[in-house]
């Protein structure tokens, strides 16, 4: 098996009569690192640039979504304040003006869910009962009470309780709402179902000639205390009246969407195909348009109506997603580059210029001074890259990137240890080390190399084998991956096996010997003395074929003889090749600690934990729940009181945090957080979030947050998350 090879189509001795060793003397491996290099910097470049745009587009995503979740869950809320009237109207035969204004206020609408004009109820009046009507709320203090618009109607829905009784409101007092056939259909619509039901678009009555706003409304409906409500026939039947409220839309999204600034513009339509009559709400109105980066049409579902949302990035928002660290790596790359051409052109001119002997221990000497450090950058801008790139295939594109950077160190690393070596200069290292994990880290260095190829790599330690000794790591690592580079490169099926063993153990000294098999074509075993000189190989055609710089067993040869040991090889042409080596190291015995026995775990009393919550009911819900595990509990209802808090109190030990929320959502919360000063920024933050989609886990975690949780609470798990983060293991 042909084990040593130098580059693609070079053989051992050039057309020109130049030896191969020549290669490392001009100006070729000067364009070949150059070509390489430059292909590995617009690698990079692309695949930076696919994950930033693809971190956009999901940041993107989030905020549609938060935006679209905020609205609905918003108008879930209203439609329950309604169906907290109709069970006060359920509860008892009459509700009396003064009850209803009690109730209401009770509820604080204006501070507890903002945007909501009014709190209302309309009775049912047949057409016989409409004077009765009247005069019963004249009787109340209403002498003018009359019904409007005036006329004779099968049935009326006259507002007849609203709150707040003030200006605005008055102006909708006794308006019969079935008089109008927006507001008509809607009734109709909540009568037959009993289910809440949004109006399409009208003109409040409480709107006036200044700052006039497109309105809608949303029903419930009261039935008869006791009917059978099994078929929409019954149910109109049985209707005692409507309880509702009215919204005035730019009020209401305004309020709905916090006062914070969104890093989206949406446009909200009460139609499908988002016709400029159907337009309730546009966040971006007054200003002038702009290109967007990204854009989405969703449906919002609210109350049995279905409005569409038209969304698009803001400038703000494209400025921040953007990035320029693809160009800074094009950049980078590019002067590295070159820096490195130069290098090795400088040096090949400097070689053309000296003697043959002198020209080649000054060249590897300048390239190990020179090349090493902007070689390392490239394979260092490729280490920053994966950091960013999770998603396949651009990972595996990336891991494809630093294999193929890997190779050309490793070429390098050849080249200047052999340098090293016949210059006497090399030094051997006497270090402690996992012999055990540095074999598996090796075999783990060439794995994906290998199933690259269809190739598995299996690894076997002896288990008489020293786990800790004194030698040299690196040297070692650096003759496994040479006898496994040449396995992988030679074999056409696996598997390829590593097996290491100790021929001799004592106190003071081992003899290690690991040998790699495969099953490759193998060579002539009296070649074996000419293969482990340098620039060397079994077969002139398999440079062509396989490539390499023929220095790989020249060098494992000369490294095992330093570390006190040997090169050999077992082969057979038909069978494959059995490459090893030994090598003396000092064993290293490591006293046993003993176990302490373990105490039981503390309770969670006295703990304080931040709850990050906007909802009301769910404070209530959680603080109710940590009261039970004897936590403290600390409040905030929204990010920025979180971040705030996290600030101003050091006795904080955890933070359960909402996602979705007004002001400063939990992402963007965590995000601060972390980057706060001192031990302030690593406080343990547990997400929990009625969000259980797996994209909205990866997004909490990319932000920061340690945990993930989802609503509704499971109570032991929350005890156990909490346990694991509060409480000493053990």
């Amino acid at each position: 098996m042909p084990l040593n090879t130098t580059n693609p189509g070079v053989t051992s001795t050039l057309t020109s009569g130049k030896p191969v060793a020549e290669l490392f003397h001009n100006e070729v491996t000067a364009w070949l690192v150059l070509a390489l290099s430059l292909t590995i910097t617009g690698l990079g470049w692309f695949l930076a640039s696919e994950a930033i745009e693809k971190r956009a587009a999901e940041n993107f995503k989030f905020e549609v979504r938060e935006a679209q979740e905020r609205v609905e869950s918003r108008m879930k809320q209203y439609e329950q304040v309604l169906r907290g009237g109709v069970a006060l109207f359920d509860s008892q035969a009459e509700v009396t003006r003064a009850e209803w204004q009690v109730y209401t206020r009770s509820l604080d609408l204006q501070k507890a869910l903002p945007g909501l004009q009014g709190f209302a109820y309309a009775p049912r009046v047949d057409a016989g009962g409409l004077n009765a009507h009247e005069t019963a709320v004249r009787s109340e203090g209403f002498p003018d009470y009359a019904v409007t618009p005036a006329g004779a109607r099968e049935m009326y829905f006259p507002i007849s309780l609203i709150e707040p009784f003030d200006a605005r409101n008055q102006r909708a007092f006794a308006f019969d709402m079935y008089s109008e056939p927006v507001r008509k259909q809607a009734i109709d619509h909540a009568i037959e179902t009993g289910q809440a039901t949004l109006s399409g678009l009208v003109k409040l009555k409480q709107e006036d000639s200044d700052n006039a706003q497109p309105g809608f409304l949303i029903y419930l409906p009261v039935y008869r205390q006791g009917a059978v409500l099994d078929t929409p026939q019954a149910r109109r039947a049985a209707i005692r009246g409507i309880v509702y409220s009215p919204f005035r839309t730019v009020d209401l999204m305004s309020n709905l969407m916090g006062k914070e600034k969104l890093p989206l513009a949406f446009r909200l339509f009460d139609a499908a195909d988002m016709n400029p009559a159907a337009l309730i709400y546009d966040s971006a109105a007054g200003q002038s348009e702009s290109i967007s980066r990204y854009s989405v049409t969703v449906p919002i579902a609210v109350s049995g109506r279905t409005w569409t949302a038209h969304f698009q990035s803001t400038s703000n928002f494209d400025q921040q997603v953007g990035s320029a660290t693809p160009n800074l790596i094009l950049a980078a790359g590019v002067v590295i580059d070159f820096l490195l051409f130069l290098i090795l052109r400088s040096l090949a001119a400097q070689r053309k210029r000296m003697s043959a002997s002198h020209a080649k221990s000054l060249f590897l000497a300048n390239m190990s001074h020179e090349i090493r450090t902007p070689l390392n950058a490239i394979v260092g801008l490729n280490n920053l890259l994966k950091a960013h790139v999770k998603e396949e295939p651009a990972a595996q594109y990336v891991a494809q990137v630093e294999d193929a950077s890997q190779y050309l160190l490793a070429m390098l690393e050849d080249v200047l240890s052999f340098s090293q070596i016949e210059s006497g200069v090399i030094d051997l290292e006497a270090i402690e080390f996992d012999l055990h994990e540095q074999a598996a880290k090796t075999v783990r260095q060439f794995a994906l190399r290998a199933r690259q190829q269809g190739l598995e790599i299996e690894l076997e330690v002896d288990a008489m084998t020293p786990l800790m000794v004194k030698g040299d790591p690196t040297r070692y690592t650096q003759v496994v991956g040479n006898l496994l580079s040449n396995a992988i490169k030679f074999s056409a099926r696996g598997p390829i096996r590593v097996t290491v063993q100790a021929d001799q153990v004592d106190e003071h000294n081992a003899l290690i010997r690991t040998e790699v098999h495969d099953r490759g074509i193998g060579f002539d075993l009296n070649e074996f003395d000419r293969l482990t000189e340098p620039f060397e190989q079994a077969d002139n055609t398999t440079t062509r074929r396989f490539g390499g710089t023929g220095l790989g067993l020249a060098i494992s040869k000369r490294l095992s003889g330093l570390m006190g040991g040997q090169l050999y090889v077992l082969s057979s042409s038909s069978e494959g090749s059995v490459l090893g080596f030994t090598m003396s190291v000092k064993p290293v015995y490591v006293n046993a600690v003993p176990i302490e026995p373990r105490t039981p775990a503390p309770s969670l009393a006295g703990k304080k934990i931040l709850v990050v919550e906007d909802n009301l009911l769910n404070q209530h819900v959680i603080k109710s729940l940590l009261a039970g595990m004897k936590v403290q509990v600390t409040l905030a209802e929204n990010g920025a009181q979180a971040v705030n808090a996290v600030q101003l109190d050091p006795d904080l030990d955890l933070v359960l945090m909402d996602i979705h929320m007004p002001v400063m959502n939990g992402i963007d919360a965590t995000k601060a957080i972390r980057e706060l000063a001192g031990p302030s920024a690593r406080i343990p933050i547990v997400a929990l979030t009625a969000c259980a989609l797996q994209e909205d886990e990866t997004a909490c975690r990319e932000a920061g947050v340690d945990e993930f949780l989802t609503k509704p609470v499971n109570v032991p798990v929350l005890h156990a998350v909490l346990s694991r983060f509060l409480l000493p293991p053990g």
